[in-house]
Order: structure tokens, then C-alpha cells, then sequence
């Protein structure tokens, strides 16, 4: 889509579509292939405008914060995750390490035909395998943990 030359990703539109019909006690996995993010929104609102990215808790993961639209909006709370840039390259790596060149190939073939489902803690749980968590993740393990315990969240990402 392009507008006045400015172009909209359309998968960032498909996301803008799936969050204005979320429901307040719902959440949502969306991956953008295109630019290799996958956004994971528990907050109450179904309006994007009503969240910000509250920083890095994990080099290449973000938590989410709900800024508006809750009870007590004068205080952000915590509102997701969003995994950027380098979810394919780092679960096809940690995959390719664990079973040998040969069989990752035809797992990542087979993964990808399929449309197989990644759980969202395992994505969490291999970054932590390969970076260390920032201050920042002290303040929100809990909630990210929590919303682990009570969703199964799932994504396919495919793989390289």
C-alpha cells in the first residue's frame, strides 16, 4: 500500500485489524513475516495508539505498555511483548545447532510446509539461552511469565 509516499506495510495493517477487534480480556500473537516481528498484546484496549514500547527487557525483545484506555491511566501497565528482528534467524539457528545441518533441513522443510506452531515462552526461553535479560526484565519476568501460565500463545515463524 503506498500513500503519499509513504508505504504501509500490509501486514502492519493486518495487525492494526486483528488488535481493533480484540476483545479487553483477550490476547493476541501476531507475526509480520515482512519485517520479522511478533507482537504478543494482553492490554485492554483495541486501539495501538493506547500502547508504547516501555523499553528492552531482552536485547531484541520489547515489553509493552498500555498507557491509556485502563483504569488509573496515569500509570502505564504492563501490556505484552513484541520480539524483533531476528525470531526466524534465531529459533533456524538454535535448531540447526541442535540437530546437525542434515536433519534441520528437512525439519525447517517440514516446519514450514506444514505451518508448524512455535510456543512464544520457547522463543523467549532460546533468546535467554543466548543473551543476558537487561534491568529492565527484573521489573516485568512476573507479568511475561504470567501471561505464559495462563495462554498458550503460539506463532508459526518460518524457518531459514
Amino acid at each position: 500500500m503506498q500513500t503519499s509516499g509513504l508505504e504501509v506495510c500490509e501486514e502492519w495493517m493486518q495487525f492494526l485489524k486483528i488488535l481493533g477487534e480484540k476483545k479487553p480480556d483477550e490476547v493476541i500473537t501476531h507475526y509480520q513475516k515482512g519485517i520479522d516481528f511478533l507482537t504478543i498484546v494482553s492490554g485492554t484496549s483495541n486501539d495501538w495508539s493506547d500502547y508504547m514500547i516501555g523499553g528492552i527487557i531482552i536485547p531484541g525483545i520489547d515489553v509493552v505498555l498500555q498507557w491509556k484506555g485502563h483504569p488509573g491511566a496515569l500509570k502505564e501497565m504492563f501490556a505484552g511483548i513484541e520480539i524483533w528482528g531476528g525470531t526466524r534467524g534465531l529459533l533456524s539457528a538454535h535448531y540447526r545447532d541442535l540437530l546437525g545441518r542434515e536433519k534441520y533441513g528437512l525439519f525447517a522443510a517440514n516446519h514450514n510446509n506444514q505451518k508448524c506452531v512455535f510456543r512464544v515462552a520457547e522463543i523467549l526461553q532460546i533468546a535467554l539461552l543466548h543473551v543476558q535479560p537487561t534491568k529492565l526484565w527484573g521489573r516485568y519476568h512476573l507479568q511475561v511469565s504470567d501471561i505464559f501460565k495462563k495462554y498458550k500463545l503460539e506463532a508459526h515463524i518460518p524457518l531459514e
